[in-house]
């Protein structure tokens, strides 16, 4: 009895674990592919180091998208700045200064480190899209994961812009390591320019709502895109009310929103 018993616990706790880690599958209901999207994976990725333009470290990261192709998972491999603080700490207290425009205070360098936005907004583009085979628009691309990821998704061209130079170089970087660089343009674009957005059948956006003027800013451009009668993916992941000190400690910090429009 107690053997049949152990023997009722062990299958148990197998079933159990074999729960916890099966993958969500989402059918596209016009299609004979299945698209699965996993919340995460316990895989590690060994980072790599290495100076961008022989002076500045940089380090890679490689993010595992939650999206299965033939039963493996898609990854997207990024650099970022190895040491981001000061180059953050500077860009701060010269916008406390208030010397600076609204258009120059958008010139930030936030992109130059991966957001976790970027990898629900790929999941968003696996999962939704049905066909991904067209030019793909990216507004704040930052490092690149939105852009690896349309390019492996089988985009025929990716135009990655950003307002940060130094963003493009590491996102051009990554694309070239990987051999996406004949897929991914990168191009300095600023929304906040009068410039009409590049062309493109889907545009999409990932963490790039993060004050007042960035938020508005977009919601015009959003306009432009709908007078075009183009796809748009929108995320946005917005920090709880107790502050940044308070983001490492917290389990479920942020609380994505999320617009799709399909035609």
């Amino acid at each position: 009895s107690s053997s049949s018993s152990s023997t009722s616990a062990d299958d148990s706790s197998k079933n159990k674990k074999k729960t916890k880690s099966t993958p969500k599958k989402v059918k596209d209901p016009e299609s004979t592919k299945t698209t699965i999207i996993s919340l995460s994976s316990s895989k590690e990725y060994k980072r790599q180091r290495a100076k961008l333009n022989n002076k500045i470290p940089i380090i890679s990261r490689t993010v595992p998208l939650g999206i299965f192709k033939n039963e493996e998972e898609m990854t997207s491999t990024v650099w970022e700045l190895e040491n981001p603080t000061n180059l953050v700490q500077n860009w701060m207290e010269q916008k406390s200064d208030n010397v600076m425009t609204v258009t120059e205070q958008i010139k930030d360098p936030f992109g130059c480190i991966m957001w976790p936005g970027s990898i629900l907004a790929s999941q968003i583009m696996s999962s939704q899209m049905k066909d991904l085979d067209k030019t793909v628009l990216i507004l704040g691309a930052g490092t690149g994961v939105e852009a690896q990821a349309a390019a492996l998704l089988g985009a025929k061209k990716v135009i990655a812009t950003d307002v940060n130079e130094l963003s493009l170089q590491l996102l051009k970087y990554g694309a070239e390591k990987l051999g996406l660089d004949k897929v991914i343009e990168s191009q300095e674009f600023d929304i906040f320019s009068t410039n009409p957005l590049p062309k493109a059948d889907l545009i999409v956006a990932a963490d790039i709502m993060y004050n007042e003027e960035l938020a508005n800013q977009l919601g015009e451009r959003i306009l432009e895109i709908l007078s075009l009668q183009k796809d748009y993916i929108l995320q946005n992941q917005i920090m709880n009310d107790e502050g940044s000190d308070n983001i490492q400690s917290n389990s479920t910090p942020f609380y994505p929103r999320i617009i799709v429009r399909t035609e």
